[in-house]
């Protein structure tokens, strides 16, 4: 089956089966004809999945709200790590690689982790897993070496933490 020859629905399986069982030959093979509006339909999908799982265990007091807020959340953040992504890789390599090409390593490498993100503790599983997806994105996908692709990630993991620790003490009301 290839994986524009299909509905979205068995494209979505199609894609979420093979990042599990290959993920290196998805962002060899796949990747250079992804499409980013299928690449953001799957992170969609699956950001959903992850919202609904996480507020029908938590049982929010408001699921509305909740539901929406994580699936921002998950959205926000893969698009977050892609445009720092992007900027590094400009800084390291010294060449600029289409948004198009990137964006989709991002989604899809969140995509399938967010299907286990919602268990509890799962922090410790997913997000090295995750990262360990995007780097062989980088590398398999975009052609950076193993190197380059480890800066990419340890510096969009260190902006990140030092973009939420100075963005949250401002937006989160004090403790009583």
């Amino acid at each position: 089956m290839k994986p524009t020859d299909n509905t979205f629905v068995q494209y979505y399986l199609y894609i979420l089966s093979r990042m599990l069982k290959e993920p290196r030959r998805v962002f060899y093979e796949i990747l250079p004809q992804q499409n980013v509006k299928r690449s953001l339909g799957v992170l969609l999908i699956s950001s959903i999945i992850y919202a609904l799982t996480c507020t029908l265990i938590c049982r929010s007091e408001t699921p509305v709200f909740h539901v929406a807020v994580l699936l921002v959340n998950a959205m926000g953040m893969a698009f977050i790590a892609a445009v720092i992504g992007y900027g590094l890789i400009a800084v390291i390599t010294g060449r600029w690689v289409p948004f198009t090409r990137l964006l989709p390593i991002y989604a899809l490498s969140s995509s399938i982790t967010l299907l286990i993100a919602w268990l509890p503790f799962s922090l410790w599983f997913t997000e090295p897993w995750k990262w360990w997806l995007i780097g062989a994105g980088l590398t398999d996908g975009l052609s950076l070496k193993g190197r380059q692709a480890f800066v990419v990630i340890i510096g969009s993991i260190g902006i990140m933490m030092l973009l939420f620790g100075a963005v949250l003490p401002r937006i989160t009301p004090p403790a009583v």
